[in-house]
């Protein structure tokens, strides 16, 4: 019995390590400087009309990472959806799913199809008691499955003006050639009480209708997550 006990443990903390040095490296990642970055703020609109081309029905699907002190939370899904497109306004909604339970709507967000948005509006939740400083865009070229799409990658920091809205070194990477616009976040950040956490938003399909174009839907992702997107999506 000790040594399997024993056993558990080793594996345990192994587990525990590996998720430690996979967090580093994520940091060392984000933290290395590159080239050809234009500064901007809060308020610069991204070079690209990320709704130029919405349409209602148009998703996109993700799984959300998450390391919280050292430790692997359990994995989440969710989709951005275009629920609407009227006149110059454009409509997108968060969904989730617990379980094999009914599909979850969550907060909706209003866009423009003719004005690219700002990296506050693209990036912070309405309402949110935040500073984003250090603003940096680069034009850059991210894959998915068998296709290769234009983006902007932004880095910035995310600065709480309140406690509760903790603090973070964010990385996204947005598209035009995405429904909703986001292609990939990376947030390393830490709350009041210095819990740090890594953040990581992968996309995981996208299309337009029932059928996927690339990737699979929310109904295709195994359900990993009963309690909803590790996201604030107010």
């Amino acid at each position: 019995m000790i040594a399997f006990r024993s056993l558990y443990e080793a594996r345990h903390m192994l587990l525990r390590l590996t998720a430690v040095a996979a967090a580093i490296l994520l940091i060392l990642l984000v933290m290395k400087p590159r080239p050809g970055g234009e500064e901007g703020d809060a308020n610069t609109p991204f070079p690209a009309k990320l709704f130029a081309d919405a349409r209602a029905g148009d998703w996109a699907s993700y799984v959300v990472a998450a390391t919280e002190n050292g430790r692997r939370a359990e994995p989440e899904v969710f989709a951005i959806r275009v629920t609407s497109v009227e006149g110059d306004r454009v409509t997108t909604r968060f969904e989730t799913r617990r379980g094999s339970g009914p599909l979850h709507e969550g907060a909706t967000r209003v866009f423009s199809m003719s004005r690219p948005p700002t990296v506050a509006e693209l990036l912070a939740a309405p309402g949110a008691r935040i500073a984003i400083e250090n603003v940096q865009l680069a034009p850059e070229r991210r894959s998915f499955e068998t296709r290769s799409f234009r983006c902007t990658r932004v880095t910035f920091d995310r600065r709480g003006l309140v406690p509760e809205e903790g603090s973070a070194h964010v990385v996204a990477w947005v598209s035009p050639e995405i429904p909703g616009g986001i292609f990939s976040v990376l947030a390393i950040g830490a709350d009041a009480h210095e819990s740090s956490t890594v953040l990581v938003w992968e996309l995981a399909g996208f299309g337009r209708g029932p059928r996927p174009t690339l990737g699979r839907t929310l109904d295709e992702i195994p359900s990993l997550a009963p309690d909803g997107p590790f996201i604030d999506a107010r």
